[in-house]
């Protein structure tokens, strides 16, 4: 709860800290008939796997486009011993860029500034990096039809209400909901009335 309250450049960056220091490759958990806690996702060296994957990448520098078979071959030959395990350097190559490309550190097969920050909580974030992340918006638009358009990020506060008030048709940068009578009973529901919902 503390964690949705704070900045988006915090949030994202006690993620990809979490993220680079699992034992797990999240990627494989998300396979077909794999769980997202499931033991398939287990392996002890993933974080010194994904910190010599993303090594390789960062070390080529920001926006290099990189190929993934060059990848392979440099975890090949900095870990020789992964080639007669029961997970390959390709698999294992493949896993870490998807996961990466999650969290922004890889965007377009090329590895991304952001990269320099993943697992290093130490070091300061360059104020051009964190400016890019948008700013949240407590404002939204209403339409005719019955929709509501937020024209970037909410804030915690406003997103909880609002998703208690309607029905999220799409997220990303922006987001659009659909208020309904079964939206609106769901708030009823919370002990709203509709004296609150006008007023909100």
């Amino acid at each position: 709860d503390a964690w949705l309250t704070d900045p988006a450049p915090d949030r994202w960056r006690l993620v990809a800290d979490a993220w680079w220091a699992a034992p797990r490759l999240f990627a494989r958990s998300a396979l077909a008939g794999a769980h997202a806690l499931g033991p398939e996702g287990d392996l002890p060296a993933a974080a010194d796997l994904r910190a010599s994957v993303l090594g390789s990448a960062t070390e080529a520098g920001a926006g290099t486009i990189i190929h993934p078979a060059d990848l392979v071959a440099s975890l090949r030959w900095q870990r020789p011993r992964l080639v007669t395990g029961p997970i390959g350097p390709a698999e294992v190559t493949a896993w870490t860029w998807r996961e990466a490309t999650w969290l922004g550190l890889v965007a377009l097969d090329a590895v991304s500034t952001f990269a320099e920050l993943a697992g290093r909580p130490d070091r300061p974030w360059p104020s051009d990096l964190r400016e890019l992340f948008p700013a949240p918006v407590e404002t939204i638009m209403i339409q005719a039809d019955l929709t509501a358009v937020a024209a970037g990020p909410l804030s915690h506060g406003v997103a909880a209400d609002l998703r208690l008030l309607a029905d999220q048709e799409s997220r990303g940068a922006a987001g659009v909901f659909r208020f309904s009578a079964g939206s609106l009973h769901r708030a009823y529901d919370r002990g709203w009335s509709a004296v609150d919902v006008h007023r909100w």
